[in-house]
């Protein structure tokens, strides 16, 4: 695709991992992730992405980070990370580890990853189970605030335990 339509790049099959990294963004591309059906080995956990520079070393720290949370009981949260940008809030309402908990659906957008005038930048949504009665949706922003360099990539972790199964889809489009 040219000038603005998604292409399909990779699949990522999680089989008990605590990091799912893709490391084959390039210059000139906006990237897009698609997380499928994730449950987690560790209660009270979150998913985060972190962007890595050449050689390749993940940045912790540096990140700004908004998330609002809004469950199907009108219980609301918010939260405002700076190790990653997390896509669940940190207080109250994380990802599960019991049998109908964990991550149903997320998307997120990593803007002009490798460019080095402005400083990285990604939002999205995520759909998930916290509890057998809740299903929060939150929506997240985020940033690497500390410098604008080139971010050839980007992992997607979890804060504790594992993500025991699902699908990451990568694609990407050309910014001009």
């Amino acid at each position: 695709g040219v000038g603005g339509a998604w292409s399909y790049v990779s699949t990522q099959a999680i089989s008990s991992d605590a990091t799912v990294d893709f490391t084959n963004q390039v210059i000139g591309y906006d990237y897009h992730y698609v997380m499928e059906h994730i449950p987690v080995s560790n209660d009270q956990s979150n998913i985060e992405i972190l962007f890595g520079v050449a050689g390749i070393t993940y940045r912790t720290t540096g990140y700004l980070t908004n998330i609002v949370a809004q469950s199907n009981t009108n219980a609301a949260q918010s939260g405002q990370p700076t190790t990653g940008i997390r896509s669940s809030t940190v207080t109250v309402q994380e990802l599960g580890n019991s049998t109908d908990e964990g991550l149903i659906v997320g998307e997120f957008t990593v803007y002009n990853p490798m460019g080095t005038s402005v400083k990285t930048m990604c939002q999205g949504t995520q759909l998930y189970n916290s509890q057998s009665a809740h299903k929060m949706i939150s929506i997240f922003a985020g940033w690497y605030n500390t410098a604008a360099e080139a971010h050839p990539a980007t992992r997607i972790s979890i804060t504790a335990g594992t993500m025991t199964s699902g699908n990451i889809l990568q694609y990407r489009r050309k910014r001009s």
